[in-house]
């Protein structure tokens, strides 16, 4: 995964999920991410003063500061800035938060289709070619990272989910691209484009609503609400439960499969096979298709991961 990681990381830098402030706009609107509420405050107050500004606030809840400007007056990137004086970013690198409407997870999920378009190409000529192929193993480690809850949950806390994305786009790429698995890579890119579409989708319908549900004369919270931590983790799902089950079934059986044999490739074939990939896939497509329903309906808009957060609980309560 190392060069998976490093090439996420260039791609993190070129697509903007590295950078540490994420940016909205359209039609003399903006949004700009906040770090500090009183950096960003002060910078609010500066702003006011510049020429073509009609309104600007901040919102403590969504941590962001909105301005309506004319953008024949005053550049948009005159307004960041004036917010990276006042509220310049963390010493430490991180990857920036996300939130309804900023672009990130879309360009995220963009160069993913593209990095297993490009293993899909490889795939193919390696057949027709009949180049050397890669053995099993490397598909089989970007697997149980990619499947494997616990293993990706701490990729992500390490590098952030865009970037472990990333990571795992690029190394299923190499690993299945030059491995010769056509099939396997096809699987994944019907899930890029069904996860792009409802990005697109999600886009689209906060960009639809953005004026009436930001419109400065709207009430907003003085301060930002305390966010008691969650009493529990966030428990797993069936999906989840079924992976984690099956590392448990799996993982033993190809370590002494692979005391038996000796086979490297044994044990990297017993991985892919009892890997759930299709559950995972399934998860995925329906958290897509609810979301495009959704925004169709001018519902959906908000954050990338809540409708993943929904279709994870059994119950459902609807106030009318």
């Amino acid at each position: 995964m190392s060069a998976g990681a490093a090439a996420a990381a260039a791609l993190a830098e070129a697509i903007g999920t590295a950078q540490r402030r994420q940016v909205w706009r359209s039609d003399g609107r903006a949004h700009l991410a906040v770090h500090d509420l009183a950096g960003g405050r002060a910078a609010a107050q500066a702003i006011r003063q510049r020429d073509g500004v009609h309104a600007v606030r901040v919102d403590p809840v969504l941590h962001r500061l909105i301005i309506q400007f004319e953008p024949e007056v005053l550049e948009f990137e005159e307004l960041c800035t004036i917010l990276d004086e006042h509220d310049p970013a963390p010493a430490h690198r991180h990857e920036a938060e996300d939130g309804p409407g900023y672009p990130r997870s879309v360009r995220t999920d963009a160069v993913s289709l593209a990095l297993t378009s490009a293993g899909m190409t490889a795939a193919l000529a390696a057949r027709v070619v009949r180049l050397p192929l890669l053995p099993a193993a490397a598909a089989a480690a970007v697997t149980l990272v990619d499947q494997q809850p616990h293993l990706r949950g701490a990729f992500e806390k390490a590098l952030g989910p865009a970037r472990t994305q990333l990571a795992v786009a690029a190394g299923n790429a190499v690993a299945l691209g030059l491995g010769g698995g056509l099939a396997s890579l096809a699987v994944e890119a019907g899930q890029r484009v069904s996860s792009l579409q409802a990005g697109r989708e999600r886009q689209a319908a906060f960009a639809a609503r953005e004026a009436d549900l930001c419109d400065h004369d709207r009430p907003v919270a003085d301060q930002e609400p305390a966010r008691a931590p969650r009493p529990k983790p966030l428990p797993p799902d069936a999906v989840d439960r079924l992976a984690d089950r099956a590392a448990v079934a799996v993982l033993p059986t190809a370590g002494i499969l692979g005391v038996v044999t000796g086979s490297l490739n044994a044990v990297a074939q017993t991985v892919l096979i009892g890997t759930p990939k299709a559950a995972r896939a399934a998860r995925e497509v329906f958290a897509d298709a609810l979301t495009v329903r959704l925004s169709r309906r001018g519902v959906g808009g908000g954050h990338p991961d809540a409708t993943r957060r929904r279709v994870r609980g059994t119950t459902g309560v609807h106030a009318t």
